[in-house]
């Protein structure tokens, strides 16, 4: 289709076209300039005729979805993007382009994987060995590359050119001969069908926000903005940093060094505390209650799994009562079932004061609470329910 204007015009901002089908609350028009979405740049948005373009379809021609219009076959229509979107999606596509390109400079076996551009969040998912200091590197040379205001150029070669051994390709989502060239002058070439700036210059900055593992699938994401909200944050990420600097007692410039040191001693002072808690917890001695053992005791940086495995041990023959705290409050309540005691209901009621909550059996029943500080009262009402229970059990 000669009407995609997106490609020939891609800094169109309204446009006059005829309708060409219509098809429900969807239209096609002889020439659009609304990109359709694709390559990991999500679509364009804006009116036609007036009317909100609130989704788009690929397809030849694309199709604009304008629900509840009356737009007939022939109608002359004038149509407008929404510029301000258009506008940092390109950028957003450039830049990421940008950093793609820097990131292989500096780590050459480092895989793409995919992309998606979005206004709220632009996401580059790689694989392969990445560290933040790579990451930093590129994030240098990218702005660096923009302060230098490089060409970018559109050029379409045939499928079977040479040139294309050289190029960041995915071959089977070519269709037809020829294929879409977006080229950094002297930088990076890459087969795209997206929406770029001519220069990089517009793409104003780049800055890298985060570095997350992609979970199980083996890759990283890379989280980036550009324009001004990677100036805006990066701005208010500056004032953290010196804000975080002053507290440590270092230089801005010494924070990350500062910090891996801070968390090293935590670290090692929490693994010290677990192992001291550990050895209290294999010394825990049970409390004489109307003739029935009732183990009860409070730790710190004891996981859920170790607590269970030590009050399953310690309830045969009586009651085990035992708390841990880390960033929330874990909990568990466990008897021998020879004993009639509800361990579901003595840990809810515990709980329930502080919005926590839990379940298993009447003989073995684990929760929590996010308030790790409550910690003292959930065990005193366990234990006041348990003596309770052994008074009533007497009468």
């Amino acid at each position: 289709m000669s009407g995609r204007l997106y490609h020939s015009q891609p800094h169109l901002k309204e446009f006059t076209a005829i309708v060409t089908v219509t098809d429900g609350d969807w239209v096609s028009l002889d020439s659009t300039a609304f990109y359709p979405g694709g390559g990991g740049q999500s679509a364009d948005s804006g009116s036609i005729a007036g009317l909100p373009v609130t989704g788009m379809r690929n397809g030849d021609p694309p199709w604009h979805l304008i629900k509840g219009h009356s737009l007939k076959i022939g109608d002359v229509v004038e149509a407008a993007l929404d510029w301000d979107r258009r506008w940092q999606l390109m950028r957003s596509h450039t830049g990421e382009h940008l950093l793609a390109s820097t990131l292989k400079s500096i780590v050459p076996d480092i895989g793409i994987v995919k992309v998606d551009l979005r206004m709220d969040i632009n996401s580059l998912y790689v694989n392969g060995d990445l560290k933040w200091s790579d990451l930093s590197k590129a994030q240098g040379l990218c702005n660096e590359i923009i302060a230098s205001d490089i060409p970018v150029t559109v050029s379409l070669v045939s499928k079977d050119d040479p040139i294309l051994d050289g190029v960041r390709i995915k071959r089977e989502r070519i269709k037809g001969d020829a294929v879409r060239l977006v080229s950094i002058e002297g930088l990076d070439r890459v087969a795209c069908a997206g929406v770029h700036v001519d220069s990089t210059g517009k793409i104003g900055a780049v800055l890298v926000d985060r570095l997350a593992s992609g979970g199980g699938e083996g890759y990283m994401v890379i989280n980036f903005s550009v324009g001004e909200a990677a100036v805006s944050s990066g701005l208010a990420r500056g004032a953290v940093a010196a804000h975080a600097a002053h507290v440590l007692g270092a230089e801005v410039k010494d924070l990350p060094r500062s910090v891996s040191n801070l968390k090293n001693t935590a670290d090692s002072r929490w693994q010290a505390l677990k192992a001291c808690n550990q050895r209290i917890l294999d010394q825990l001695q049970p409390e004489d209650i109307g003739g029935v053992p009732v183990y009860c005791g409070s730790f710190s940086g004891l996981d859920r799994k170790t607590l269970n495995a030590k009050a399953d041990q310690l309830r045969q023959g009586g009651i085990c009562i035992m708390a841990s705290i880390e960033d929330k409050l874990s909990l568990v309540v466990a008897c021998d079932p020879i004993f009639d005691l509800d361990c579901q209901e003595v840990l809810g009621s515990a709980l329930a004061e502080c919005g926590g909550r839990g379940g298993g059996q009447s003989d073995f029943a684990a929760g929590g609470c996010q308030s790790p500080e409550a910690i003292d009262h959930v065990l005193a009402k366990c234990m006041e329910y348990v003596g309770n229970w052994v008074t009533s059990r007497d009468l």
